[in-house]
């Protein structure tokens, strides 16, 4: 990358725009027409399918939904602010 390309300050302090700035404009380049940003149901499965199997009660062990509630309370906690109950780790 060439010096001039970039933003710089003179020895008087004064900003120099770099030729960067004299290029094309993100603006002005055509955009592809919007689309929808859904799932197909092949993906949604995919998604869905390893969701199911480590969630579901089969092979569950009587920790893990404790466990799990307990990073979920924090998670929240930390990111809205509520209190959660130490104990079971349930929003109160």
């Amino acid at each position: 990358m060439a010096a001039n390309e970039v933003d710089y300050e003179d020895e008087e302090h004064n900003f120099v725009p770099g030729a960067w700035r004299h290029g094309p404009h993100w603006e002005d380049v055509p955009q592809p027409p919007a689309m929808r940003n859904l799932a197909t149901v092949d993906v949604r499965h995919q998604r869905d399918h390893p969701r199911d199997y480590f969630v579901s009660p089969v092979d569950a062990v009587d920790w893990q939904q404790r466990m799990a509630g307990s990073v979920l309370s924090a998670a929240v906690e930390e990111s809205n602010g509520s209190e959660a109950d130490d104990k079971d780790g349930v929003l109160k």
